[in-house]
């Protein structure tokens, strides 16, 4: 097999702008998605602020039957939280499910096109592990990978703006932070980034290796 070439960040780039096309078709829900993320975010952030107006109001007056109203409004607004992220979360999974389904779709049509010295050179069982695994990390990118960091970009950009609002020192000391956890972050996704990859090509040779004696499997049984 040949050496694997390293996926640069311009590279990474790349790649999700030539997927750009696919997920072109399914714009609307995902930018119903994207406001349903912004939602969630945004009731996240708003959040202890609110509660802790609300009970301080409530214990200034020591008003009991405003806290049972304060207990069922959170109720509610859990229930709706919740509801948000559920269509969020469906929109985004079937988008990424349709998205995969044509590139599946397109690779496929792409490989029994191809010349019959392709296949000489390479393993039918490779081909069909890479046509499965390969896309369904594609999938397990566009379904969690992308709007994670859209979600931890915009709840970071949210918390900064608030955190300096209120306390703009703890701001500073918050800042001082974020490099060493960038850095981190950033040694830590290169290592599960080589790891994923040598995994991908491992589980391509046994999926090669296991069906060459599937289909071969008499001669392998005379042996």
């Amino acid at each position: 097999m040949p050496p694997q070439e390293r996926l640069t960040p311009k590279k990474t780039v790349g790649f999700l702008r030539r997927l750009a096309p696919r997920v072109r078709p399914y714009r609307f829900p995902l930018l119903v998605a994207g406001v349903l993320m912004l939602a969630s975010v945004s009731i996240g952030l708003a959040f202890p602020l609110v509660v802790r107006e609300l009970l301080d109001a409530a214990f200034l007056a020591a008003d009991g039957q405003l806290l049972n109203r304060i207990a069922i409004g959170l109720l509610s607004l859990f229930g709706v939280l919740a509801v948000v992220n559920f269509a969020q979360s469906y929109l985004t999974a079937s988008v990424s499910e349709r998205v995969v389904a044509d590139l599946r779709r397109d690779l496929f049509s792409s490989l029994v096109s191809q010349p019959p010295g392709f296949f000489a050179e390479r393993r039918v069982g490779e081909l069909s592990s890479r046509l499965a695994s390969d896309s369904g990390l594609i999938q397990g990118v566009l379904r969690f990978g992308v709007p994670e960091i859209i979600r931890q970009v915009v709840f970071l950009v949210g918390a900064l703006v608030l955190v300096t609002i209120t306390h703009p020192r703890l701001t500073l000391v918050t800042l001082t932070a974020i490099p060493f956890a960038a850095l981190v972050g950033w040694f830590f996704g290169r290592k599960v980034r080589s790891l994923s990859t040598h995994i991908q090509d491992r589980l391509a040779d046994a999926v090669a290796r296991a069906e060459q004696v599937f289909t071969q499997i008499r001669t392998v049984q005379s042996f």
